[in-house]
């Protein structure tokens, strides 16, 4: 073999093993990244959640609420048909 032959492929040999050692760092790099991301997604996620169930709470909040006022409603509803009722018999008894 030539100088010069052994000199390219000594020159290849190097670039080669520089690349590897790049690649290698990269692909470190990258792992650590996705870890990051990962833990960073993990934290979202659970504030997510925490204030999904805040809003469950205050709907359902609300919808008890709702429903005592349509307890209410009915009553008064129940009480002018009945006191109608006693309007309407109180002026038919009055009139014969």
């Amino acid at each position: 073999m030539s100088t010069e032959l052994i000199a390219i492929i000594s020159i290849g040999i190097a670039l080669a093993g520089l690349m590897l050692n790049g690649q290698h760092n990269l692909q470190k790099e990258m792992q650590a990244q996705r870890a990051e991301t990962r833990a960073e997604f993990q934290v979202v996620r659970e504030e997510m959640q925490a204030e999904f169930q805040a809003q469950r709470e205050a709907i359902i909040g609300l919808l008890e609420r709702v429903a005592r006022l349509e307890g209410v409603l009915d009553g008064l509803r129940e009480a002018i048909v009945g006191r109608r009722a006693a309007d309407a018999e109180a002026v038919s008894s009055g009139t014969q």
